[in-house]
């Protein structure tokens, strides 16, 4: 459980923060500039609040009216920065044992290490390594510190779409076992929905919104058409069978089964896929005669958006999001409930591995 109680005053920001989390993930999500960083920073010790009170699992971390301010090393927080800061004159296996304590930490060093597709590069100096593998360090070394909460400030941003989502599937795979409370600050849709079971929206400073993932889009008075810009749905589906003739691959999802264009050689028994918001097609009436390789049958179970762009919400056997305009909804008359087709091509489904299986993507490690 965290509780916070924040304020901090720059020249031109305030941060005022007042909430509790006690979901296993928790998405922090908002713009640029909104405070997602400097809240975690005061969360960390790194910045002291103004004044307020932050507590972790009933121990008090700060508070402005006693004047505590437990000290960074004595507050079992992780904290991974934008940048993913190593010691670059350490080789990366000396820099993920660097803060590890064997006897709190529930992670094992070695499966982590293959987890996290580090094993190549243990005798590397960190300061050799990419930026993506920098990340990747420094979220390990977080991990086996034996953290009681870890923040996660953006790890995902500069990456590659390939690397970034990848990198995604390893992160839930290593928070879920063993649970490790965690904040994941992120300013994409996508990740929020697929990695975490709570969110704080935060808006110049405010938490404006708490609550379930899927609660951001009922504000759209701060969720803007740009976040619409990489909405893609990430999905776990069950894989049935591959086509060498024309590199199709089947799967299941729910009751359905999709085919997927890749070039996986040895797919995994689930992998992990996606598909942009905006490549899929609702149609009120089974289509005839088309190429699109995927015809589901479904039903909106939610309407959101701006005023110009909305998402509805059709569950295929996993709940999907589907962009389209105001237009576009009025004239085929979507509503709550409605049975559809959603239509999808093959090639728009994207492979982006498995939590499950490492070894056909090791290679292409970045």
């Amino acid at each position: 459980m965290l509780k916070l109680r924040i304020h901090k005053s720059y020249a031109d920001f305030r941060l005022d923060v007042d909430c509790i989390s006690d979901a296993q993930i928790t998405g922090v999500f908002g713009p640029s500039g909104s405070g997602k960083s400097t809240l975690l920073a005061c969360i960390a010790g790194l910045t002291a609040p103004d004044s307020g009170c932050i507590k972790l699992n009933g121990a008090t971390l700060f508070d402005g009216t006693t004047r505590a301010n437990m000290p960074v090393n004595r507050r079992r927080i992780g904290y991974v920065p934008q940048d993913g800061v190593v010691f670059e004159h350490l080789t990366v296996e000396a820099n993920l044992r660097y803060s590890r304590r064997s006897d709190e930490s529930a992670i094992r060093f070695d499966p982590l290490v293959r987890t996290l597709e580090l094993g190549d590069l243990l005798d590397r100096p960190a300061g050799e390594i990419s930026g993506g593998q920098k990340r990747r360090v420094a979220l390990g070394r977080a991990l086996l510190s034996g953290p009681q909460l870890l923040l996660l400030d953006e790890p995902l941003v500069g990456l590659d779409r390939r690397l970034a989502y990848r990198t995604l599937t390893m992160l839930r795979e290593v928070l879920r076992e063993p649970a490790i409370p965690t904040l994941y600050v992120s300013h994409t849709i996508s990740d929020i929905l697929y990695l975490c079971d709570g969110t704080w929206g935060i808006d110049r400073g405010r938490v404006v919104n708490v609550g379930q993932p899927t609660r951001l889009f009922l504000h759209p008075q701060w969720l803007h058409d740009a976040d619409f810009a990489d909405l893609e749905n990430l999905f776990e589906a069950e894989v049935i069978d591959r086509s060498p003739d024309d590199r199709l691959l089947r799967c299941r999802v729910g009751d359905a089964e999709l085919s997927v264009a890749t070039d996986l050689q040895l797919p995994p028994s689930r992998i992990t896929l996606a598909v942009h918001a905006r490549d899929i097609i609702l149609s009120l009436s089974r289509p005839r005669d088309i190429s699109a390789r995927n015809v589901l049958r479904g039903k909106v179970t939610r309407v959101k958006g701006t005023p110009r762009m909305l998402i509805v919400f059709v569950d295929v056997g996993v709940e999907w999001m589907v962009e389209l305009t105001l237009r576009a909804v009025n004239e085929l008359e979507i509503k709550v409930g409605q049975p559809v087709y959603v239509i999808v091509k093959a090639s728009a489904i994207f492979p982006i591995g498995s939590a499950h299986h490492r070894h056909e993507t090791a290679s292409q490690s970045g």
